[in-house]
């Protein structure tokens, strides 16, 4: 049964993770925020020893592939596209926000699901899902006011949950808004999206795969020298 390495540093954190058949076999997180250019080549080095495999045996390599943090995003998606080039494997490119949906199954009773990611300023990525968990809209990026998702609260529950929620609840007053702030996507939830986009053969072509940014680079304000 296929064996599939998942990437993801869309967001504050990095992780790495090995499935097979789309079940988790094993997982390494780092703590540190916003350390994916340091940390994901020696996480993927001490998951496969953590395992007792070898790199070769992959099958494919997942990568969460946006929205999130641009530098995130490029970073997981050279690493991931580097060893699909190495290996001559398939490349997987999965929806962050799918990504967090994963993570809240079961775990809430609501109608609809709104993972949100923190877009900086007054702006989120989100996207809205079905009570099955379907998507109902595409991803977008959001600039959120108090009058935002007044159609889906008024249908019944919603929950918004990951970073940009936080934002969101500041804002909104409806009582059929649930929150659930700490949701952060994980390598972990990638294995039954993964194996899915494995069994239906979906995958990028390497050479041209690019992260879906949703918006642009915006370089911050330049530190004076000491």
């Amino acid at each position: 049964m296929a064996l599939i390495l998942a990437v993801e540093s869309s967001a504050r954190f990095c992780s790495v993770a090995l499935h097979r058949a789309g079940q988790l076999v094993s997982e390494i997180k780092v703590q540190q925020t916003r350390s994916a250019a340091a940390a994901l080549a020696p996480s993927i080095k001490e998951l496969f020893q953590q395992c007792g495999l070898i790199i070769e045996s992959i099958d494919a390599v997942s990568v969460a592939a946006g929205p999130g943090s641009y530098t995130g995003l490029r970073i997981a998606s050279s690493t991931a596209k580097g060893i699909c080039l190495a290996l001559g494997k398939p490349l997987i490119a999965l929806n962050t926000l799918e990504i967090m949906d994963r993570m809240v199954r079961d775990r809430v009773v609501a109608e609809k699901f709104c993972p949100m990611l923190d877009a900086r300023r007054a702006e989120v990525y989100a996207m809205i899902l079905d009570q099955s968990h379907r998507p109902l809209s595409t991803v977008r990026n959001i600039i959120l006011d108090s009058l935002g998702f007044q159609q889906e609260l008024e249908e019944g529950k919603v929950l918004f949950f990951g970073d940009g929620s936080d934002k969101w609840r500041n804002l909104c007053v409806h009582p059929n808004a649930i929150f659930q702030t700490d949701i952060e996507p994980m390598a972990s939830a990638m294995g039954e999206l993964g194996w899915r986009a494995y069994e239906e053969k979906r995958f990028e072509l390497v050479n041209q795969f690019e992260p879906h940014y949703l918006k642009e680079f915006v370089a911050g304000p330049k530190r004076k020298a000491d």
